[in-house]
């Protein structure tokens, strides 16, 4: 008796499973549902490890890829038809969709993965780009990014013409973004010298900085020569540049030389023009001399301790030495003066 109410159970369960799948010789196949609605209808109960899910599995000794997925397009009209296709031939996709309990029908658009063809068919392949969409809670499918026969990457664009292109929209923004905090890279961009000999060591790169806090970020730019990559310059979060230091303390901080044909300085310090006012008190030499003997500089020129500490501001420099030449001059001219009527007195002498 026991041993017949097991068989009746094993035959039930059979049945019952047998009942949930249908592989007709024509139409649509069905795993776990008897009537299926597409060439291969999977259905199951269950999330996770227990979701319907798909395994093929290969077995090989060698390095050839073990398992396949195709999914082919002919132009022909009966199966085992081969006819070229054509160029925005869609070659096939793979479609993930939600259920929108209150939409007709309730299977919703979610995302898709298609694959057309991208101009006619070569003698040995056939040129195909795959792009990739997604959807709102409006509309959908919207085209988000495509990757083309030659190679290139468009986001928001389906017509790539350079390795990455991004268009479309108000708000164009490639973001590169890490958890650290403090004077770490946030990302960078390399451009390499070469791609095959020594690519860690021979580029030149854009990088992200941040500072104390998250809230400071600065950029800086890399080269490399001789195999050592260097930081050239950079911008902190005050926008000050800095080259050939990391810490510049101006809006230009340069350690080294600066070659320029020419330099404009816009200077707050007046141009000492008032020298040659009337009223103008002009120290006489005696009093000069009294200053640079206890004071060993000119006056309103900095001391040499001065300028080793703090530099030289060459716009206040520039001035202070344009009313040191103007003062040179008065002084020039009024010894000309006297030189003058000192001739006119020997001049004098010389007729009597």
């Amino acid at each position: 008796m026991k041993r017949l109410f097991t068989t009746l159970i094993i035959v039930t369960s059979a049945l019952y499973s047998k009942a949930q799948n249908t592989f007709p010789a024509t139409g649509n196949a069905g795993i776990g549902t008897s009537s299926p609605a597409t060439t291969l209808d999977i259905q199951k109960v269950g999330a996770g490890a227990s979701a319907p899910s798909v395994n093929v599995a290969g077995y090989s000794s060698n390095s050839g890829a073990g398992a396949f997925i195709i999914l082919n397009k002919s132009r022909g009209t009966a199966v085992g038809s081969l006819t070229t296709t054509n160029d925005g031939d869609n070659i096939g996709l793979v479609d993930f969709k939600g259920v929108n309990a209150s939409a007709t029908p309730a299977y919703a658009f979610v995302a898709r993965i298609n694959a057309s063809q991208d101009g006619a068919a070569g003698t040995t392949f056939v040129p195909g780009k795959l792009s990739f969409f997604t959807s709102d809670a409006a509309n959908g499918p919207l085209q988000r990014m495509t990757i083309s026969s030659s190679g290139n990457v468009g986001i928001g664009t389906v017509s790539p013409l350079y390795n990455l292109q991004i268009s479309g929209g108000t708000n164009n923004i490639l973001a590169f973004n890490t958890a650290d905090a403090g004077t770490t890279n946030q990302g960078e961009v390399r451009f390499l010298g070469n791609k095959t000999t020594n690519p860690t060591t021979r580029y030149a790169a854009v990088r992200g900085l941040t500072f104390a806090n998250s809230s400071q970020v600065g950029i800086a730019f890399d080269v490399s020569s001789a195999d050592v990559v260097a930081e050239a310059m950079r911008i902190n979060s005050a926008g000050n540049v800095g080259i050939g230091t990391m810490n510049p303390d101006q809006k230009l901080t340069v350690n080294g030389t600066v070659h320029a044909r020419s330099v404009v300085v816009d200077t707050s310090v007046p141009t000492p023009d008032y020298v040659f006012e009337k009223d103008y008190r002009l120290p006489t030499l005696a009093e000069v001399r009294a200053y640079t003997d206890k004071n060993h500089h000119l006056p309103d020129i900095p001391t040499a301790a001065e300028f080793e500490k703090g530099g030289i501001n060459v716009g206040e420099m520039n001035m202070a030495l344009l009313k040191k030449v103007e003062e040179l001059t008065l002084y020039l001219m009024e010894l000309n003066k006297r030189v003058a009527e000192q001739q006119k007195e020997i001049e004098k002498l010389k007729r009597k």
